[in-house]
């Protein structure tokens, strides 16, 4: 299917809960924001107070702290709940609208196309686009904001240090870009092996008494074998891909560790 209609399809149904995802948005922000101060009020601690041994600021640093600790976690409370709200509110439209948009459709179709698999789209295929709704969309808001932040806060330290962190950080994306495209492949392939093997369980399961009357159990138990198998294959590819990115992730960020450090130490010396 063209992506553009995909795009089209969930903006109708978003666009009818703008004002949740924009308060949503909102409590990410300030979210944000309350999670990126507390480090720099431990830098302000540790180089004005702890240095002069000024227990009086150090304190109200301290205070100062809390309070961020606080507002962070009382915020992310609100920002999940909306969150989650504004997901199950979309999906509930999005299944509804679906529903009727079957119940609609002529009678061949549902001569060509398994129960099973028509189910699966209105169950499983509709939590992984809830999950793409509030754990991809919205959440990949939240951390370009939180990343923005972080950067110009960065900059605004240190910007010899700020430099070396941008290099490490565009070679995770292209890290992340090059295996973008196999993971939605292998997550495809798992979700259509999935889809087959529900359709098929609903046929098998519906004609139950006409596969015991003519003694078709093994010809059935190697059906479901075969589609099985095929599950199994899809999903060892995002097996394979998922043991490759994230040690890639990994290496990527403790090299980056340690080129910060050996940059500090040159900043320094």
């Amino acid at each position: 299917m063209d992506k553009g209609i995909i795009r089209q399809f969930l903006l109708t149904y978003i666009t009818k809960y703008k004002k949740i995802a924009l308060l949503s948005l909102m409590l990410m922000l300030f979210t944000a924001v309350a999670r990126m101060a507390p480090p720099y009020i431990l830098k302000v601690a540790i180089d004005r107070f702890i240095a002069r041994h000024d227990f009086y600021g150090l304190s109200l640093m301290a205070l100062l702290y809390l309070a961020f600790i606080g507002m962070e976690y009382v915020a992310l409370y609100f920002q999940i709940y909306a969150t989650q709200l504004f997901g199950q509110s979309v999906i509930k439209e999005m299944r509804l609208g679906t529903f009727s948009h079957i119940m609609g459709l002529p009678v061949p179709y549902f001569d060509k196309t398994p129960h099973g698999k028509t189910l699966h789209y209105l169950t499983s295929d509709m939590e992984n686009i809830n999950e793409f709704i509030t754990s991809g969309i919205v959440t990949s808001f939240a951390d370009i904001i939180t990343i923005v932040g972080i950067l110009c806060i960065m900059i605004f330290l240190n910007l010899p240090l700020t430099g070396v962190v941008f290099v490490f950080f565009t070679l995770l994306f292209v890290v992340t870009n090059s295996f973008r495209k196999r993971f939605s492949a292998a997550y495809r392939d798992t979700r259509e092996s999935v889809s087959e093997m529900n359709g098929f369980l609903q046929e098998s399961f519906a004609g139950i008494y006409v596969s015991k009357a003519f003694n078709r159990k093994n010809v059935e138990i190697r059906k479901f074998d075969d589609k099985n198998r095929m599950y199994v294959t899809a999903f060892k590819r995002v097996i394979f891909y998922l043991s490759l990115y994230f040690p890639l992730v990994e290496s990527v960020g403790t090299l980056s560790v340690l080129a910060i450090l050996w940059a500090s130490t040159e900043v320094l010396l």
